[in-house]
């Protein structure tokens, strides 16, 4: 685990008052870059931060063996969730984060995909590369708009995630139901 360095002049600092000991966040990306620097991106936080040579030096050395980061540093990247305290649960907070949310009376968080097919071939796409051409049913369809009016009343927002292929619209056109044209990556209504 690390610890930030203590405070200059030598002085004692008693146990209550030093920095709790801090992990790297299990959120954190590093990306390697040609000039020997890196960047670094926490999908928790959504922070990014440009790292120096010398940076990236203290940090593999902080990783390998559990060198002391210097104070600024520490701070830094413990203020953007770079760092967390040791005895953080990350997980579960996100867990816990996502399932206050998942719950939430007055936010409806929809992904429509009307249809799988897809014309990319990401690497990284759960369906492969051989992927299915049916369609979203008239029945899912239909389900799908009785949701959205069950839940419309009441709402504060419905964030909408549509599939890039999606090319369905409703004839009805419920008041907090999104008209946005299909292929938008996301759709907020308040």
């Amino acid at each position: 685990m690390l610890e930030a360095d203590q405070p200059a002049g030598g002085q004692d600092v008693d146990d209550d008052v030093r920095q709790p000991r801090l992990k790297f966040s299990r959120y954190n990306v590093r990306v390697p870059l040609r000039s020997g620097r890196c960047l670094l991106f926490n999908s928790r936080t959504q922070q990014f931060s440009a790292l120096s040579e010398s940076e990236v030096g203290l940090l593999d050395r902080a990783e390998e063996v559990g060198d002391v980061l210097p104070t600024g540093l520490s701070n830094a990247m413990r203020a953007t969730g770079f760092l967390v305290p040791e005895h953080v649960d990350e997980l579960e907070r996100a867990v816990s984060r996502f399932e206050s949310k998942r719950h939430a009376s007055q936010h409806l968080n929809l992904t429509i995909a009307a249809t799988l097919k897809c014309n990319l071939a990401c690497g990284y796409c759960f369906q492969g590369h051989n992927k299915p051409s049916t369609r979203m049913s008239d029945d899912v369809h239909e389900k799908l708009m009785a949701l959205v009016e069950a839940r419309a009343e009441g709402l504060k927002s419905i964030f909408v995630t549509w599939s890039r292929s999606c090319g369905r619209r409703s004839s009805r056109s419920p008041s907090a139901a999104s008209t946005t044209p299909p292929g938008s990556s996301r759709t907020a209504i308040s």
